[in-house]
């Protein structure tokens, strides 16, 4: 897992747009997402039945985080890891202060990841948080431009290089748009885009799209693709 997406809208409602697709096995479901109080915050994701962690999560520390499987290539996994990636992505979701937390968590004993962690508590940033499996990387994005990731575990440079192209245009013709929120979760379940993966029992379970809003709620929309079940839900955090 996974295929994500992030798209700025200077002149909308929108602040900026993050478009998920988690690439698991069928038999891995994940419960639709909900606020849960832990961590002393409150988070806000689906939830992996079987960790009990996310690949994708909201908290109300203004910062939102995906996670990838890999880092900047392909390795060979390990029999068992000491703490879930998920797990992992709940931690620094919580954290109260993000940048003093990732200099002194322990990341040995926890597989390769991706992950990238948007944060808007004055202007928006991106960072890059790339574990290798014996050296932590980090990394900033520009927060003006449009930007795709993939899984380095599941595609391919040349495959995540042609999606990028398919995304370049794709935002080329709709970043303007006025149904570009439409438009890109169409985009993240369109074949054609090649954002939908079917390799056996390894598929795109579901897709999570969340949308950061300057003038009302952050939303947050979630389709699971086995069941054909989808919720929409305003992010409410709790006194």
């Amino acid at each position: 897992m996974c295929t994500l997406t992030y798209i700025p809208r200077a002149g909308f409602p929108e602040n900026f747009i993050l478009t998920d697709n988690r690439d698991e096995a069928v038999n891995r479901p994940a419960a639709f997402p909900k606020v849960y109080k832990e961590l002393k915050t409150q988070l806000y994701y689906p939830k992996d039945n079987q960790a009990g962690g996310t690949w994708f999560g909201i908290s109300k520390q203004k910062r939102a985080m995906a996670l990838m499987n890999g880092a900047f290539k392909r390795h060979l996994r390990e029999r068992s890891y000491r703490k879930s990636r998920g797990v992992v992505v709940k931690e620094l979701l919580a954290a109260e202060n993000l940048k003093e937390t990732i200099e002194h968590y322990d990341f040995k004993g926890i597989e390769a990841f991706y992950g990238v962690v948007f944060s808007w508590n004055s202007a928006t940033e991106i960072t890059e948080i790339i574990w290798d499996g014996e050296k932590l990387h980090l990394q900033n994005k520009d927060p003006k431009q449009p930007h795709i990731w993939s899984s380095a575990m599941t595609f391919s440079p040349e495959s995540h290089q042609q999606k990028k192209l398919v995304f370049d245009q794709f935002i080329k013709e709709h970043q303007q748009t006025e149904d570009l929120l439409d438009r890109i979760w169409d985009f993240h379940q369109s074949e054609e885009s090649g954002m939908i993966l079917e390799m056996g029992v390894l598929k795109t379970t579901s897709v999570s799209c969340f949308v950061q809003n300057r003038t009302t709620k952050d939303t947050f929309r979630f389709k699971d693709l086995i069941t054909k079940e989808e919720q929409e839900d305003f992010i409410n955090w709790k006194k």
